[in-house]
């Protein structure tokens, strides 16, 4: 999650709004704003975007065309894959995240 002041702020949703807008939103919605919090959910969501991106490299020969793996084996680690890139966005909070369990390599 990557928050940019430039004017705009950049939401974690790939919506645009202007900083004016998202501090009436705050006001409305929060009392004090704790800026190290933000710092370690961005943080968290980056690093959870890193590991995820790591399984994903680990997992490449799954999808490679000569792969040992049978037709089932192949879509059950495309699935994984799936569920792996869905992650970051099926999550409000990622230290909550449940991460999907990778098929037997057999």
């Amino acid at each position: 999650m990557k928050i940019i002041y430039n004017g705009n702020v950049q939401l974690i949703h790939g919506g645009t709004l202007t900083i004016a807008h998202a501090e009436h939103l705050l006001r409305s919605q929060i009392d004090d704003l704790d800026p190290e919090l933000i710092e370690l959910q961005c943080s968290s969501f980056d690093e959870l975007r890193e590991i995820r991106d790591g399984e994903l490299k680990n997992s490449d020969w799954t999808q490679m065309p000569d792969t040992p793996l049978t037709t089932e084996q192949k879509q059950a680690w495309a699935d994984y894959r799936q569920a792996l890139r869905d992650l970051p966005n099926s999550n409000d909070d990622p230290t909550l995240a449940v991460w999907p369990t990778a098929p037997q390599e057999q």
